[in-house]
């Protein structure tokens, strides 16, 4: 009798241990399935559904201020640059003169086209004299750069450029070139050699030249 009931105890308490073990291999099992469930989840494409939307708080606000503020500052660097420039031509003159004789060649034979060729060919700075002089007991101006004789104020304008002489504050050259075309009697255009022509561009302070002549007025 004492036999069969510690049979009965062991087969329970066996049987009770098959039933917690079959338990946790089942927990176990469910597990691993939510962890592999959730890996592929998070290796599937984003498809936008589950995502939380991220406040941008005043975003648009700040890009319309920026730009606002962009155009202002755009607007007052120009303000001030016409300001500048009123200030600038408030002081200061300018006088744009062709330039005459410029076909012509020097007493020592040197051309002066080819002089102004030179000039427009190398470019940047060359030392630009304005001489006065007479020329048959009336006064003239020829101009002249690093030392060479290219041209003279015409006649008309030597007035004005003499009064401005003492005031300039600078002078430079324009160098321009073309061909002119002429037609023969059968209506062919028979091209000439290219002539170089040049514009003389004086700046001059305006207000000592207007203090000088209120002086000489008075």
């Amino acid at each position: 009798m004492m036999g069969i009931l510690i049979y009965l105890v062991v087969s329970v308490a066996i049987a009770v241990l098959i039933v917690r073990m079959d338990k946790k291999s089942q927990k176990t099992k469910a597990e691993k399935l939510q962890q592999e469930k959730a890996k592929n989840q998070s290796m599937k494409p984003d498809d936008g559904k589950n995502q939380v939307p991220i406040a941008l708080p005043q975003q648009n606000k700040n890009v319309e201020t920026l730009l606002k503020e962009s155009r202002e500052k755009a607007r007052e660097r120009m303000e001030e640059r016409n300001r500048q420039q009123k200030e600038w031509e408030s002081k200061h003159g300018r006088l744009v003169i062709p330039v005459a004789g410029v076909t012509f060649d020097n007493e020592d034979g040197t051309s002066r086209q080819r002089l102004l060729k030179d000039i427009k060919v190398r470019g940047g700075d060359a030392y630009l004299e304005l001489e006065e002089y007479e020329y048959k007991g009336e006064p003239a101006i020829r101009i002249c750069v690093d030392g060479e004789c290219i041209g003279h104020i015409p006649k008309t304008h030597v007035k004005e450029v003499s009064d401005v002489l003492d005031h300039l504050e600078r002078a430079r050259l324009d160098i321009e070139r073309f061909k002119p075309d002429d037609e023969d009697e059968d209506g062919h255009r028979q091209g000439r050699k290219t002539i170089y022509r040049a514009d003389l561009i004086l700046i001059y302070n305006k207000n000592a030249l207007e203090q000088v002549q209120k002086g000489v007025l008075t």
